[in-house]
């Protein structure tokens, strides 16, 4: 006897516990990943402040103080606070002996730059004079250096004016220069008389810095008064080096004391002088209190740095909130900062503690779906594709999780939890789907500081949007799906509200956030889309898109193979119905069978259903060959399929639907000829090379082609030929074992035959025959 090497076998199971190990750490990978999603997902700096707020219901036992601890201020009120400071701190100032003398200096230079301006003008317009040649003008002298033309005095005139410390307008320069030159004896062309005295501008100029020393002796600030909030000023004296509170009452901003000397020189001088005295005051003045900023921030600091950040005290052993109480602001306070002193208390082993409880109630819960996947989908928990997809279901909600919590904790009714719940759904089943839910429901109540609130809402609003799309034909039941997730949040909220009442705001927020929950529902359908693409999943939206006969390979097969294409319509209503009846994918049948036959378009004449004019070309054949042809459909039916991008699922049923079995015909034809001569004929030769079927669904379809097949060779078939056309096929598939690896049981063979005894009993039932037919 030979003895076989172990070698092989030996790799082999090597290579199936490499596999299988792999396949492990892929699943922990899996659990580790959402683990720490979700631990990130928790809030870690403070739970209180992020989770709780006022107007809800404590949900918890009641709590007592464990120790003594001080109570501090929310952040806003802080931060209020320490705001008010700008407003209740006194500014700075400055005062030193300097103020007057500078304002002495500036007065002088401004009215010296006012004498130029005024004598420029003078000598252009003398110079204007002397050109037009007037008689009257022959006894004036001209002045030193003017110029007849008077181009370079007016040029002049203008440069100085524009250079000049005062910002006049034109009409208040033409207003005071009229009164120079009007003041000037025997001038060119007046026929004014001579006024004489001080020009006007110097009487204003004069009585301005009057008035402005006047004010300044009482106090001018630098900046406007109305920009100090304080009733007192601090006054830093720069001399002494000494600091005195003065009241602000009764001093003069900047802006006040120009509007005070304008009013107080127009009563000398009358309005018709316009904006003069402001523009002559702005040019001089030099406030007597000087705004220093740096140290009036200094203050301000220092105020801040006091602002107490605590407001009263718990001892040890009070009542901080009892159970069912409604959540007060001052409440909401104390529990922060009880929190605050246990992490101050505790340190990072605190922190340990929480994340290790966050993990493990994250583990908890996602272990509960994987265990339903191993237990009851143990083919969707062995496909790692598909755990993917899922992770990233779960991953993806579990992130907004995480940015609601933080943003707001009434935005967590925002997370479309129902999202998951209708994509598990479609993909999978409405069990995943619904098991999908509770798991992420759980986790969400758990993000939002173990909140039974979240979960039970949550959990019915997903629940009835798993209901809502269990059979999706439909985008009209997407739409439909929406206003059930709103509808089962809004009970759920309303009934938590009335056994616990709290804030009718609160309320009424939780809907709103719930309504926006529904409305993203409707981001499923093209999240649907993305994952067909990307995974080859085939939804039953997918599934109804194809089974539309419009579509181009189907109406291809109508034209080319019609024979074909109305067998394939006649082989989708009955498989349907029998797939239907054991509880199988009446719809993925009824698709699969649409397409099962598309290969016969590759060689239409062959096939005896499409042979219209009685001419059969194998006629002319040997039967191994016509075998071939025959078996060949099948290969071209997979390229034609996958040419076409049919789903995975499709294309198995083309590959499937004749399993391993013999070319009977041609077989038997070839076995003849053989005998004659004593030869052996090769039965490969005339087998499918299958695979054979694996599902149901591709057993139903397999069971239901042979079946409508044999029918169409029996002319007006009795119920007793049926019934014995139906036990013979069923029996030879059986026993030639095309149905090894098929989930059917023997009691869900005899629901499928009577399913297609009764629709066939439909289709040949007897008919009446009608006077002088055949």
């Amino acid at each position: 006897m030979a003895i076989t090497s172990p070698t092989p076998r030996i790799h082999r199971l090597r290579g199936d516990r490499g596999e299988k190990r792999r396949n492990i750490l892929f699943r922990a990978g899996i659990l580790s990943v959402l683990t720490a999603v979700t631990v990130l997902a928790f809030v870690h700096q403070s739970v209180f402040e992020a989770t709780i707020v006022p107007g809800e219901v404590w949900q918890h036992e009641t709590l007592i103080a464990p120790f003594s601890f001080v109570i501090f201020k929310d952040q806003d009120s802080l931060d209020a606070e320490q705001q008010r400071v700008r407003y209740t701190t006194e500014p700075v100032f400055q005062t030193g002996p300097s103020a007057q003398p500078q304002m002495r200096d500036q007065f002088v230079s401004s009215l010296t730059q006012l004498d130029e301006v005024f004598e420029a003008y003078r000598r252009w317009k003398f110079a204007g004079q002397q050109a037009v040649g007037s008689d009257a003008n022959a006894t004036m002298s001209v002045p030193a250096g003017a110029d007849i033309n008077g181009n370079a005095d007016s040029a002049r005139y203008m440069q100085l004016r524009d250079r000049s410390r005062l910002r006049l307008a034109g009409s208040s320069w033409d207003l005071l220069a009229q009164d120079y030159i009007s003041r000037i004896p025997g001038f060119p062309g007046s026929n004014r008389e001579v006024v004489g005295g001080a020009p006007l501008y110097e009487d204003i100029f004069q009585l301005v810095f009057q008035r402005a020393s006047e004010l300044n002796s009482i106090g001018v600030l630098s900046i406007p008064l109305d920009s100090v909030y304080t009733e007192d000023i601090i006054v830093r004296d720069m001399d002494a080096s000494t600091y005195s509170t003065v009241h602000k009452e009764g001093r003069f901003g900047l802006n006040e004391a120009f509007d005070a000397v304008q009013t107080s020189v127009e009563q000398d001088f009358g309005s018709e002088i316009g904006a003069i005295p402001t523009s002559f005051a702005q040019s001089i003045f030099v406030p007597s209190l000087m705004y220093d900023h740096g140290a009036t921030v200094r203050r301000q600091q220092e105020a801040r740095r006091n602002v107490s950040p605590t407001r009263g005290r718990v001892s040890a052993g009070d009542e901080i909130v009892a159970e069912g109480q409604l959540v007060t602001p001052e409440i909401r306070r104390a529990l922060v900062s009880l929190e605050r002193a246990l992490h101050s208390r505790e340190g990072p082993h605190l922190q340990w503690k929480m994340i290790t409880g966050q993990a493990l109630l994250a583990i908890m819960a996602f272990v509960i779906f994987f265990l339903y996947l191993f237990m009851a989908r143990r083919k969707i928990f062995d496909d790692n594709a598909m755990l993917l997809l899922l992770a990233l279901v779960f991953a993806g909600i579990v992130g907004l999780f995480a940015v609601a919590v933080r943003a707001d904790p009434g935005y967590m009714y925002a997370v479309p939890v129902v999202v998951a719940s209708v994509l598990l759904t479609v993909i999978f089943d409405s069990r995943i789907g619904l098991i999908g839910t509770l798991a992420l429901a759980i986790i969400g109540g758990l993000i939002l500081s173990l909140s039974l609130q979240y979960t039970i809402a949550a959990l019915f609003g997903g629940t009835l949007a798993v209901f809502s799309v269990r059979n999706l034909r439909n985008r009209q039941q997407i739409v439909i799906s929406a206003g059930f997730t709103f509808v089962g949040y809004a009970v759920a909220i309303v009934a938590s509200w009335l056994m616990l009442p709290g804030a009718v705001e609160q309320m009424w927020e939780h809907m709103a956030m719930a309504g926006v929950s529904a409305v993203l529902v409707l981001l499923a359908y093209p999240l649907l889309w993305v994952f067909e693409n990307f995974f080859g999943i085939t939804t039953d939206l997918r599934l109804l898109e194809l089974s539309d006969t419009n579509r181009p390979v189907l109406k291809k097969l109508a034209l080319q193979a019609p024979g074909t294409f109305n067998h394939s319509l006649q082989v989708a209503s009955l498989a349907q119905a029998a797939a239907e009846s054991v509880g199988a994918n009446g719809l993925l049948t009824r698709v699969g069978a649409l397409y099962h036959d598309i290969g016969k378009m590759a060689n239409p004449q062959y096939f005896i259903e499409n042979q219209a004019s009685g001419h059969n070309p194998h006629g002319e054949l040997d039967p191994e060959t016509s075998a071939k042809i025959i078996i060949s459909h099948v290969e071209a039916g997979m390229e034609i399929g996958q040419q076409a991008g049919l789903p995975k699922a499709v294309l198995n049923f083309i590959g499937m639907h004749h399993g391993t079995s013999r070319t009977e015909y041609f077989y038997r034809q070839a076995a003849q000829t053989a005998s004659a001569s004593n030869e052996e004929v090769d039965e490969q030769i005339f087998r499918y090379s299958g695979p054979i079927p694996d599902t149901k669904e591709a057993s139903i379809l397999m069971l239901t082609d042979g079946v409508e097949a044999a029918c169409r060779s029996l002319d007006n078939p009795s119920q007793e030929q049926l019934e014995s056309l139906l036990d013979a096929t069923i029996s030879v598939r059986v026993e030639d074992g095309q149905l090894e690896q098929s989930p059917l049981t023997f009691k869900e063979l005899r629901l499928i035959r009577t399913s297609l005894f009764t629709h066939l009993a439909g289709i040949y039932h007897t008919r009446v025959k009608y006077p002088g037919q055949a």
